[in-house]
């Protein structure tokens, strides 16, 4: 996807659902795409993508919930909701250190910058 991206230097983007490699994620970064993270991400199991969200900017994250499709590690075979975002906003702020309110903040800001709300 980035290689079509780049071949078309269209660079106005989420990487929905990201998960690559923390080296994926700087070029994208540095281009300016936003990484789209969610449920994937609280599993315990998923280390590679928390030390991803560990070291991510929060100038590029967006937190997205992808109702109904990929639930919560421990509600497998459930419907993921909206309202799950709060608990991912929660797990993403406790897997980077920081407040609840920093990864809302900066999730917020970055959307409405991106589709310009």
């Amino acid at each position: 996807v980035f290689q079509r991206l780049k071949r078309h230097d269209y660079f106005k983007a989420v990487m929905h659902s990201f998960n690559g490699s923390a080296a994926q994620a700087a070029q994208m970064v540095s281009q300016g795409i936003y990484l789209g993270m969610g449920a994937a991400g609280l599993n315990p199991k998923a280390t590679k993508l928390q030390q991803l969200i560990k070291a991510m900017p929060l100038s590029h994250l967006m937190l997205e919930s992808d109702a109904p499709d990929q639930p919560m590690f421990d509600k497998h075979g459930e419907r993921n909701l909206p309202q799950d975002l709060v608990r991912i906003c929660q797990g993403i702020a406790d897997i980077k250190g920081i407040s609840y309110e920093a990864v809302a903040t900066a999730s917020n800001n970055n959307i409405k910058k991106l589709f310009k709300l």
